[in-house]
């Protein structure tokens, strides 16, 4: 048992010197680079291009990932850039500078060794992780939670009409209940704040959204390798 657990430690010890190591060569490329140009913004859309041409010929270096996250981000700023919320937007151009890091740590790494490359991977996936999750926190942090009143649950099913259709469907009206918000003949309902969050009007952003996530395929066994080749040296 003392021996598995000291191996547990160990290998934590060394994933936190893999992303301290890459985070520090992503801060050292963003340093030489001079950090993003004032009109960043309008040069993202050539630099998701320029990723994707580098992650065909690269794919482990993390480019793909960091293409994807710039899209998403992209569509969140025009978003917020058509509300007119400067506070978002602000928010989103710092969220920008660790994937401006990422792309120009990519460009360094790809001209290494495969050790830089999965330290290049490793700090791709938390950079685009990160962004994801602040275009995700901004978006849906702006829209107001449906509550229980005759506008929240205009999505909801009545349970009258659900009995109703019992008849011809054979176990809607417990499905409807296990899934859906369902208010009830006498007007009670499920206790929680409000119906469930839609996604009106987000599709695409939710598309973009869960490709990122999928985007992170093989970090982690970037961050094995890496972690493998400190644990060596």
């Amino acid at each position: 048992m003392k021996q598995v657990m000291v191996e547990t430690v160990n290998a934590r010890d060394l994933y936190r010197l893999v992303d301290q190591r890459a985070a520090a060569d992503a801060t050292n490329a963003l340093q030489r680079a001079g950090g993003p140009p004032s009109d960043f913004a309008s040069l993202v859309p050539g630099w998701i291009r320029e990723l994707r041409e580098i992650a065909s010929l690269w794919p482990d270096s993390g480019a793909c990932t960091v293409a994807t996250a710039m899209k998403l981000w992209l569509w969140t700023t025009k978003y917020f850039r058509a509300a007119e919320n400067a506070a978002a937007i602000d928010e989103l151009n710092d969220a920008f500078t660790p994937l401006f890091a990422a792309r120009v740590f990519v460009h360094e790494a790809i001209i290494d060794d495969d050790a830089r490359r999965d330290l290049s991977h490793v700090y791709a996936a938390h950079a685009s992780a990160a962004a994801a999750t602040t275009c995700a926190e901004l978006v849906f942090g702006y829209r107001r939670h449906l509550v229980w009143d005759a506008e929240g649950c205009a999505s909801c099913f009545a349970a009258d009409d659900l009995d109703d259709l019992e008849g011809f469907i054979p176990g809607i009206a417990a499905g409807a209940r296990g899934n859906t918000d369902v208010v009830e003949a006498d007007g009670s309902h499920a206790a929680k704040r409000g119906p469930c969050a839609n996604f009106n009007g987000l599709d695409t952003f939710m598309r973009l959204r869960n490709r990122v996530d999928a985007c992170l395929t093989g970090s982690r066994i970037a961050k094995d390798r890496a972690a493998a080749a400190i644990g060596r040296s």
